[in-house]
């Protein structure tokens, strides 16, 4: 909202401004929902560790190669630090909690 703006608004003036949010809001739910699907379909890595209490940070990526056997997206996103040492509850993901348990994290070059 550009300085100023708001302050007179009318009822309609406002939900001009709404209608036109909400249309931002919904292209880019949209937009996020195509890429997580096209991530979803990405290949476990070959080079994994085993994750620890360290790794478990917001932003991190943890890798779960019993999910994609079983046919599920193969990797989680610490959204949320919860119990880092945690088996089952180190972190959450979209309102769900993780673990330690079955978690990698890849290995990189460098």
């Amino acid at each position: 909202m550009e300085e100023g703006e708001g302050a007179g608004m009318t009822p309609e003036e406002f939900r001009e401004v709404e209608r036109r949010q909400h249309g931002v809001i919904a292209a880019a739910q949209s937009a996020i929902e195509a890429a997580r699907e096209a991530a979803e379909a990405c290949p476990v890595p070959e080079r994994l560790r085993p994750a620890t209490e360290r790794d478990i940070v917001v932003g991190a990526i943890l890798w779960y190669p019993r999910w994609a056997e079983d046919g599920y997206a193969p990797w989680s996103v610490v959204e949320e630090v919860l119990r880092p040492g945690d088996a089952f509850k180190a972190y959450a993901y979209q309102g769900a909690r993780y673990g330690l348990d079955g978690a990698f994290v890849e290995v990189k070059d460098g």
